[in-house]
């Protein structure tokens, strides 16, 4: 075993009720951090939803983490089909 990490979480960039005892969201700007100083992947996490989603892939994230917005919606298998068209749209 390495005993390093494999990948990271950044956040929560937004607001979450996800979890209980969460940290106060760290915005944008240590997103921004995250991008341009360390090297592992990440998963940009926290409160993300379809309309803060463009702005936290604009940030650089690659990879985001949306519970709320799928278990969340009447329709999970139509919610993911859209957050996955803007991905690859890059919104």
């Amino acid at each position: 075993m390495g005993g390093g990490a494999d990948y990271i979480g950044v956040g929560p960039l937004f607001a979450t009720a996800t979890r209980e005892n969460v940290c106060a969201p760290v915005d944008l700007s240590y997103l921004n951090y995250v991008v341009e100083n360390i090297k592992l992947p990440f998963v940009a996490i926290g409160g993300i939803k379809e309309h803060n989603l463009a702005k936290v892939i604009r940030h650089g994230a690659k990879s985001v983490c949306l519970v709320t917005e799928i278990v969340g919606a009447d329709d999970i298998t139509g919610a993911v089909k859209l957050l996955q068209n803007n991905i690859l749209r890059g919104i």
